[in-house]
């Protein structure tokens, strides 16, 4: 019996032995990752996706219980797949919006914040019987702007500007003033709720970081200005912040962030930052709380990432409007080993003047990473989390098919960005919504439309669609790697029933 074992073993030894080298994979105990994202759109499945198979991690989204434009979360749902799901993964990724609310666009809505107390009960018991997992845990805080689906909409303008005026009053210590008098009481109170039931959830969510339920928690902020109550907030939660309990301006972005800090090694030798206008780092910028300094700052510290003006590494941020050829005369000086560019010259779009000398061969095999769409924060956030990771890829000692799967991912996250910021925002989608306009669509909820929309879609994207792909098409370099776009197909659609993004799914073929 002894003597048999022994010649099996000895026969699978040999047989293993002798099988290519292939035959196993460096990615074979590679991380497992459990993601309830924000909501749905793209920014906060797909985008994350291609990260995380760019750095060679195993990404699983419940797809089928997430929200779809005004229809929120089946929360019943995702909270089984957490519960079935959770010995399956070595990480989960949470964002609260989605399974407390229902979404981020329910996060602006006071009715769905009724079961707060429950849903954290329910939360402290999950994180509890999962000790044994890396739990990171992102809640962001709700947006100035009350929502347009709630019957807060029609006093938006006077109820931001009370909740500016309470937040100038707090920082003064001037205390409460007197409500506005154009807007029902009962409306004020139902506005006031959203933030104070945010508060309410963001303090319990430190205190179970604080008793090592939750290993990271990381707060964002939907979209703010200067002065609002969620600013007030952050004041109130910022004497906990710890390295382990953090606040960074944003939103959309903010998985990618933490996909990146909690699974990748940052470059030691940091980041060199240079700006198209350096003056405007004191301005704050649309949809933000604080200057793109201090954005850029706490984004960077998240990170673990140094500004260092001697780094190999050059990101390039394009905040003048009126000042594009500075851009283009800092790539052509560029001698780094990694060149990126977070346009945030324009808000929710590239800047299109760019565009046509950023596909010129010489500029755009010389980009190795590019961002222009929404806020500033979305386009640092989105930029810096691919910088990362393509280090962290380069650095990595992967067979030829891992390889080439991973710069399948690299160069498909290329593809949306200036297919996504440059041509959709900054191009289709205005042409877009004067066609649906003039068919007597609404832009902001196509309702049953949604098909219709799209057929006009694909037929305007069909030009830049061949742009793109003679862009795209022959040999690349990423670090020391030469590889070649061999194939490349695309497909434009609509992810929710409005215009204001689309969802392009490429598919690249490379030969390395």
């Amino acid at each position: 019996m002894k003597k048999s074992a022994i010649i099996l073993f000895l026969a699978l030894f040999i047989l293993v032995g002798c099988a290519p080298l292939d035959f196993l994979s460096s990615q074979d105990n590679q991380e497992r990752i459990g993601l309830i994202p924000l909501d749905s759109r793209p920014a906060n499945t797909q985008y994350p996706e291609l990260l995380a198979e760019l750095a060679g991690l195993d990404l699983e989204i419940p797809y089928e219980y997430l929200d779809n434009f005004l229809i929120p979360a089946n929360r019943d749902q995702l909270w089984q797949w957490l519960t079935k799901e959770t010995t399956e993964f070595n990480t989960l990724i949470i964002n609260t919006s989605v399974l407390f609310n229902g979404s981020l666009i329910e996060t602006r809505n006071p009715e769905a914040y009724k079961l707060a107390e429950e849903q954290l009960e329910q939360f402290r018991s999950f994180c509890l019987e999962n000790k044994d997992k890396n739990i990171i845990v992102i809640n962001v805080l709700p947006r100035l702007l009350p929502s347009q689906f709630t019957n807060l909409w029609p006093y938006q303008k006077p109820l931001v500007e009370y909740a500016i005026a309470l937040d100038k009053a707090d920082l003064s210590g001037q205390g409460d003033i007197s409500l506005p008098s154009d807007v029902p009481e009962e409306l004020v109170q139902d506005y006031l709720s959203i933030y104070t039931r945010a508060e309410l959830i963001a303090h319990s969510l430190i205190e179970m970081a604080q008793e090592g339920l939750i290993d990271y928690l990381l707060f964002g902020q939907d979209d703010a200005e200067k002065h609002g109550l969620s600013n007030r907030i952050v004041r109130k939660i910022s004497k906990d912040f710890t390295e382990k309990i953090t606040f960074v301006h944003g939103a959309d972005e903010l998985t990618m962030l933490a996909l990146v800090k909690n699974a990748i090694s940052v470059p030691e030798q940091g980041i060199n930052i240079s700006y198209s206008n350096k003056d405007f780092t004191t301005k704050v910028f649309p949809f933000e709380a604080d200057t793109l300094e201090k954005v850029l700052e706490a984004k960077l510290n998240y990170l673990g990432l140094k500004n260092n003006p001697h780094s190999p590494f050059l990101e390039i941020i394009h905040t003048d409007p009126n000042n594009s050829t500075e851009v283009l005369t800092l790539i052509e000086e560029n001698h780094h080993d990694y060149l990126g560019v977070a346009d945030i010259a324009f808000t929710n779009r590239g800047d299109i003047s760019l565009r046509e000398s950023f596909l010129a061969p010489q500029v755009f095999n010389r980009i190795n990473g590019y961002s222009g769409w929404n806020t500033a924060s979305n386009t640092l956030g989105t930029e810096l989390s691919n910088f990362a990771t393509v280090q962290h890829f380069l650095s990595q000692d992967w067979k030829k098919a891992e390889k080439i799967k991973a710069l399948e991912a690299y160069m498909n996250f290329k593809y949306i960005r200036f297919a996504e910021d440059f041509v959709y925002q900054g191009i289709l989608r205005n042409e877009l919504n004067n066609r649906l306009l003039a068919k007597g669509l609404d832009p902001n909820n196509l309702g049953e439309r949604k098909a219709e929309a799209e057929t006009i879609l694909k037929e305007l994207f069909v030009p830049y669609q061949e742009q793109l792909q003679k862009a795209f098409m022959g040999e690349h370099t990423l670090g020391d790697l030469i590889f070649t776009v061999k194939e490349i197909k695309s497909e434009i659609s609509l992810p929710w029933a409005r215009t204001f993004e689309a969802k392009i799914v490429p598919e690249v073929k490379v030969k390395l």
